[in-house]
């Protein structure tokens, strides 16, 4: 893990070595067969006992680095596991050991890439409340906002006119106004709408209507051991009067 702290060095400095690309060169040590970095320039006297905390710390580190190396290519192998077997097993979304006291969910998230072509023909008329756009720029502007003085509401159109018509009256030529500006007009597409619509048996979605990349998320954690206690009822004898 890296460690961040405030550089008291002169921007000037960090400039040059980057434009530089210097790199570090080696200082012998009082420690036999052990050397250390350092930027040209600087001269560095370590004593023994301190050169060789700085190699033990550095061999450890390295340990511990293949260990985590180790651990994580094991997390992968048995992440596999589970998200194979949730794949070839629908509704399969993980497993609960009590002797374990873990909890282990599998579960997918989707990424939906929609053709916007293709789902306005399977929309027909229902398209509009479904497609919307936006264009984005620098900034992100919603459109459908009621402009002033009766200009209705605010269209694609009107938001990239207003754009590089800003942009000219900096003094910019309609030309370089061009380069300046990236205007992008993306489809947006409201998806509790949509749900309603294929509910309510009004539209019939094909296949062709969107790309979907299904991918299968493993995450584990310790069962609460408050949900697993037995629940205690408290009862009164039928001969028995209840007391207030």
């Amino acid at each position: 893990m890296s460690e961040t702290l405030h550089s008291h060095r002169p921007l000037a400095e960090i400039l040059r070595n980057r434009a530089k690309d210097i790199r570090p060169k080696q200082l012998t040590t009082p420690l036999e067969g052990v050397s250390i970095k350092v930027v040209p320039g600087t001269e560095l006297d370590l004593p023994t006992t301190a050169v060789r905390s700085l190699a033990r710390a550095g061999r450890s580190l390295h340990k511990i680095k293949g260990q985590i190396f180790r651990a994580t290519q094991r997390k992968d192998s048995k992440t596999n596991v589970l998200t194979e077997f949730a794949k070839n097993h629908p509704g399969f979304r993980g497993l609960r050991s009590t002797p374990d006291n873990l909890s282990v969910s599998v579960f997918p998230t989707s990424e939906v890439k929609y053709n916007e072509k293709n789902l306005r023909k399977a929309l027909g008329a229902a398209a509009t409340t479904v497609i919307g756009q936006e264009v984005r720029a620098t900034l992100s502007i919603p459109l459908g906002h009621m402009t002033p003085d009766g200009g209705g509401p605010l269209t694609s159109r009107m938001a990239q006119n207003s754009l590089k018509e800003a942009v000219r009256g900096l003094g910019f030529s309609k030309r370089a106004s061009r380069s300046i500006l990236d205007i992008e007009v993306v489809p947006t597409y409201d998806e509790l709408k949509l749900h309603e619509l294929v509910e309510n048996g009004q539209v019939t979605l094909p296949d062709d209507v969107a790309e979907i990349t299904e991918t299968f998320q493993v995450r584990s954690e310790l069962i609460d051991k408050s949900q697993t206690l037995p629940r205690v009822v408290h009862y009164t004898p039928l001969n028995q009067t209840p007391t207030i």
